[in-house]
């Protein structure tokens, strides 16, 4: 029972870094990511 939900975490963790990914690589391909990471770049300096 433990090792299912071991192994339940494990793959939501998976899907939530491949959503995290695509969606750094989708903000970083646009105009809009430019603009957002500047502003970060801004933020922590």
């Amino acid at each position: 029972m433990a090792k299912r939900n071991g192994n339940g975490v494990q793959i939501a963790l998976l899907l939530l870094a491949l959503v995290i990914l695509v969606c750094g690589i989708l903000m970083i391909t646009t105009e809009l990511g430019h603009q957002v990471l500047e502003e970060i770049e801004d933020i922590l300096e």
